[in-house]
């Protein structure tokens, strides 16, 4: 009897996609059908040569699995920000253009200097946190910059 069921995420520990994350497709007694999408196939496994998959836990994920998680929060905090805030950032853009955009950056970047010297006072203000928002930021004005290109590209 497997302990994994069909879906269920695994870590790879063998051969030569060790350290890989994959997906349980099938399995039998002995082997279990392991899809890893990093690399676009499905392979073989023995069931000590995989182990369940947790979320977070940096001693089993690659780093592109952990930039993919990263990624993936941040679009999270987007969502949420966005549902909070409507697009503000979008407006204050088309509004003052690139320089709205520096200003805020700037703010994230003068709050990280600060966290670097001193503990935050306000909850849920870590340096991670910063971070995340400055990458937010950034991801946000290239946007804003391709819609740019794209209005100056269709009216030529």
């Amino acid at each position: 009897m497997s302990k994994f069921k069909l879906g269920d995420k695994v870590y790879i520990k063998y051969g030569e996609f060790s350290g890989l994350i994959g997906a349980i497709e099938s399995y039998d007694k002995h082997r279990h059908a392991v899809y890893i999408p990093e690399v676009d196939t499905t392979r073989l496994f023995g069931q000590t040569q995989i182990e369940a998959y947790k979320k977070g836990d940096t001693n089993m994920n690659t780093d592109h699995q952990l930039h993919k998680d990263i990624i993936n929060e941040i679009h999270e905090t987007y969502l949420r920000k966005n549902a909070d805030y409507g697009n503000s950032f979008g407006d204050q853009y088309s509004e003052y253009g690139l320089l709205s955009a520096l200003i805020r950056l700037d703010d994230k970047m003068r709050r990280l200097k600060q966290l670097t010297k001193q503990k935050a006072q306000v909850k849920d203000e870590s340096i991670e946190d910063t971070l995340l928002d400055l990458s937010n930021y950034c991801i946000m004005t290239v946007m804003e910059l391709r819609k740019d290109n794209a209005i100056k590209s269709n009216s030529k």
